[in-house]
């Protein structure tokens, strides 16, 4: 429903939302393997494949338990008890408490150190097909029973906080009194 915004103009209301219990996870490998299969008998051929695997990038939500809620003139409260965990190349400021206030990619990460990083799994595939009839065929497979243990570039973000947005002002590029600040956010 956020496509259609925070705000009801048919009923002069806000809209609040939840995205509680929303789990994503993302992985970037290379996999390079070997297969072999086999005739079994005349109706039957089974195989296999064992790979190799090179993590590149990876993200997964931990716990996460989000509402927006939009107030009337207030601004956009944002209640989040969320934590995720990543391996990608990062540069992290903190604060003076010891907190993140600045996530950038790091540019001195070349791509063959994310290629050949330590972040590295194996995996199985295993499938078979029976030739049931002369033009029913029947299969079954599974595929990418493994794991990547993640190594490299490890991070795990956690928060259990509300936030206040009142937004951004952006009077001065929209009338060219441009003050030289770009850095809106």
């Amino acid at each position: 429903d956020l496509r259609f915004g925070n705000w009801d103009y048919d009923q002069a209301r806000p809209i609040n939302h939840s995205f509680s219990d929303m789990f994503s996870s993302a992985m970037n490998y290379t996999e390079v393997g070997f297969g072999y299969s086999r005739q079994l008998n005349k109706k039957l051929r089974m195989g296999v494949t064992v790979k190799y695997l090179l993590g590149h990038a990876g993200f997964k939500t931990e716990r996460m338990n989000v509402g927006v809620e939009t107030s009337a003139g207030q601004g956009i409260v944002v209640d989040a008890d969320a934590s995720v965990v990543s391996s990608f190349p990062l540069q992290i400021g903190y604060d003076h408490d010891g907190y993140v206030d600045d996530l950038d990619y790091d540019d001195d990460v070349s791509i063959s150190k994310i290629i050949m990083s330590k972040n590295r799994g194996v995996a199985l595939d295993v499938g078979m097909t029976w030739d049931v009839l002369e033009k029913l065929t029947l299969g079954a497979s599974l595929i990418d029973l493994g794991f990547i243990r993640w190594k490299d570039h490890t991070n795990r973000f956690a928060t259990n906080n509300t936030f206040l947005f009142k937004g951004l002002n952006v009077d001065d590029e929209i009338t060219g009194n441009n003050s030289g600040d770009r850095d809106y956010w």
